[in-house]
């Protein structure tokens, strides 16, 4: 007999978990910082958003308008989860973060060529850098792989 046999399924879960987070790397300033700034930029779309929502359907607009604003909520609160899961080093949380990032370029772009404000250009610019720091060694080291 080994020596975890004795051990139930919920013991094993954590001792496989202890282990995986002995090799884990330490948290470092860079995964700190992309988790914080995902967390207040998503947090800030959330409030902004939610706002232009109930503004819109308080003024009776319907179609397409509310659907783009209830997407933006929904896309910043993904952001917020995704860097709380950056820093407990969820494993899905980088491709989240990295996906919210590519939609808000996206985003930004096309509201850029179509008039927005020229500050549009300061959130392309935060979300281009969040995407190369989620693409780096240490993001990708932490969240496993």
């Amino acid at each position: 007999m080994g020596e975890h046999d004795e051990l139930t399924p919920a013991d094993r879960r954590l001792l496989a978990r202890a282990r995986r987070d002995a090799a884990r790397p330490a948290r470092s300033a860079m995964i700190w910082s992309v988790g914080l700034a995902l967390i207040v930029l998503g947090g800030l779309g959330v409030i902004i958003s939610a706002t232009l929502l109930g503004d819109l359907t308080s003024h009776g607009e319907e179609g397409v308008v509310v659907a783009l604003a209830a997407t933006a909520v929904l896309v910043s609160a993904i952001e917020v989860a995704s860097g709380a899961g950056l820093l407990a080093g969820a494993g899905w949380s980088r491709d989240a973060a990295r996906a919210v990032c590519v939609v808000s370029l996206l985003a930004g772009l096309v509201g850029l060529l179509n008039g927005g404000p020229p500050a549009t250009v300061i959130g392309l610019l935060a979300n281009f850098v969040l995407l190369i720091a989620l693409s780096g060694e240490k993001v990708r080291a932490w969240c496993g792989g």
